[in-house]
């Protein structure tokens, strides 16, 4: 088998004999596997006919999601009703919480090998007063990890897709708020902080929703279709089926044209310095 973002396919080799279960998983992929691309950019523009889109406003391994982000779901669930488009509430099957630990460990290993690869380029060590708290500490998970860990990583990567491609022989869209909670104060999610279990779980607790598209490697937009009472734009995340990115940018832009963003402009940005 090979490995392709996050999913795999199968190679030609025999078999001692058929397998079911391994004869659904392809038959789910042939419906979701991406074909070579022949769109122009005017493609990009035109109408995405109509779509059937699965949405949820709760977060897939339970954290609190804030009331602003659960409106901005509802409100763009009614706006692509009212595009046409056939709206339920549904989400990929998947476990959430290996997803966040998947995430995470690979997280991890990427940091330790960029900070390996810093170190050697640069000659200096990586410690405590040159690399940040959080920083080092999952580096040095990373580097407790034995292969036999890693593989089980990988394993679960495609596992987690596999499973999670079902939805989209269903659903063309996944709906989801962007984020977890409005945007946070400088400095509430930092490499910086003491605890490093601390620092994962306010990243993940801020952005439970896209750590599946990371994994699975399906594409995924973000669009400030909503603002809050403080005048700050609150996303939707929009996963597409897999080598599906047309969709995507079709729907932005019939979105874009129902209600448009490009007007809203906080009180204070540098937009409004660069046009004055």
């Amino acid at each position: 088998d090979y490995l392709e973002h996050g999913r795999t396919f199968p190679n030609q080799r025999a078999n001692a004999g058929p397998d079911q279960n391994c004869m659904g998983f392809r038959s789910s992929f042939e419906k979701v596997r991406p074909s070579r691309s022949t769109s122009t950019g005017s493609d990009h523009c035109s109408a995405p006919g109509r779509l059937r889109i699965g949405f949820t406003d709760r977060s897939p391994h339970g954290s609190p999601v804030h009331d602003d982000c659960r409106a901005a779901v509802r409100d763009a669930a009614v706006l692509f009703e009212e595009l046409g488009h056939e709206v339920e509430e549904a989400s990929p099957p998947h476990d959430a919480h290996a997803v966040v630990e998947t995430v995470s460990t690979l997280l991890a290993v990427h940091l330790a090998h960029g900070i390996d690869e810093l170190s050697a380029a640069t000659g200096i060590a990586a410690t405590a007063d040159t690399v940040e708290h959080c920083n080092l500490a999952l580096a040095e998970r990373a580097r407790q990890l034995s292969a036999p860990d890693f593989l089980g990583t990988l394993e679960t990567v495609t596992a987690v897709a596999r499973r999670a491609a079902s939805f989209w022989t269903t659903y063309d869209v996944w709906l989801t708020p962007t984020l977890g909670l409005p945007p946070v104060e400088h400095g509430y999610i930092t490499p910086l902080l003491d605890d490093v279990d601390t620092y994962l779980e306010r990243w993940f607790t801020f952005a439970p929703f896209t750590p599946l598209a990371n994994v699975t490697g399906n594409p995924a937009m973000n669009l400030p279709t909503y603002w809050s009472t403080d005048g700050l734009p609150v996303g939707v995340n929009l996963t597409g089926r897999f080598g599906a990115e047309t969709t995507l940018f079709r729907l932005a832009a019939q979105i874009e044209a129902a209600r448009p963003w490009s007007a809203h402009r906080p009180p204070v940005s540098a937009w409004h310095h660069v046009a004055a």
